[in-house]
């Protein structure tokens, strides 16, 4: 008999590539989505279309249907409205948890946070964090996974952008002085590792970073970036003071085409 897998954010890139790497004939999988279309390399998943912060529909779920496991990667990761985080992040986490203990106490849940996760982190790294300890304290088998910076995948932001910017543009404004160092992880290599985690070592209690083998600082990766680009750049460092003093810039005058104000706080953080 085939067990049954939830996933939430079974859209995401990431979550897309981990559901393709599951054993079928071994594994049912029930997908969480806002929109009704189908996702094309995952025909055979069955999509459950719903919003994770109703409470109604999320007990709807967990009270008719058994789950052996919960693969939870629902998020909002960019928005102005820090409040929005609190929402998505933690409190939709928290009924989950809640439904899954309520209804499904022996279901393996399985959390995907952020290496940015942390109390000053902004508004989207103490959502996570605050995830993060409701699941440890609430529930007997989890597993948590913090990925790093992934790239790969279509979206131009994040680390995808560094890469596409040190590839082609003369100019490259990066932020200078961050305490802690990126580790580029392709979304293939991500998506096997925690494959492996979940499925062949069976890991449970674990909070697993997900990231890759070598750091380096933005300006550092950038001239990497540029050096195997062979394209030549001219890269202007950032002070501080001025990425804080372009957060409030950009929350001031609502500017949505640069950058999330908090996305600077996360740059600046110290992470896990």
């Amino acid at each position: 008999m085939k067990k049954n897998i939830l996933v939430t954010g079974i859209s995401s890139e990431l979550l897309t590539k981990l559901c393709l790497k599951i054993n079928q004939d071994e594994y049912r999988i029930f997908g969480v989505s806002r929109t009704k279309n189908k996702i094309e390399r995952l025909e055979y998943a069955c999509l459950l279309n719903g919003d994770l912060t109703a409470e109604n529909f999320v007990n709807k779920i967990f009270s008719g249907n058994k789950f052996d496991m919960v693969i939870h990667g629902a998020a909002l990761t960019h928005s102005f409205d820090a409040e929005k985080y609190f929402e998505i992040n933690y409190r939709a986490t928290k009924t989950i948890v809640d439904a899954v203990k309520k209804y499904q106490e022996d279901c393996i849940f399985i959390f995907i946070s952020s290496r940015t996760a942390g109390y000053k982190s902004g508004a989207y790294g103490k959502s996570k964090i605050l995830a993060e300890e409701y699941i440890i304290k609430n529930l007997e088998n989890w597993l948590i996974f913090r990925p790093s910076e992934i790239f790969g995948g279509l979206k131009n932001e994040g680390i995808n952008k560094l890469l596409n910017d040190a590839s082609n543009k003369k100019i490259l404004f990066c932020p200078a002085n961050l305490k802690a160092k990126l580790y580029p992880i392709s979304i293939d290599y991500a998506a096997d590792l925690m494959f492996d985690d979940i499925f062949n070592k069976k890991n449970r209690n674990k909070i697993i970073t997900i990231k890759g083998a070598d750091g380096w600082t933005y300006i550092e990766y950038a001239k990497k970036i540029s050096k195997e680009k062979n394209n030549k750049i001219f890269i202007m460092p950032i002070p501080k003071i001025l990425m804080y003093i372009l957060k409030y810039f950009l929350i001031i005058f609502r500017i949505k085409k640069i950058i999330a104000p908090d996305q600077i706080d996360r740059l600046y953080a110290e992470k896990n």
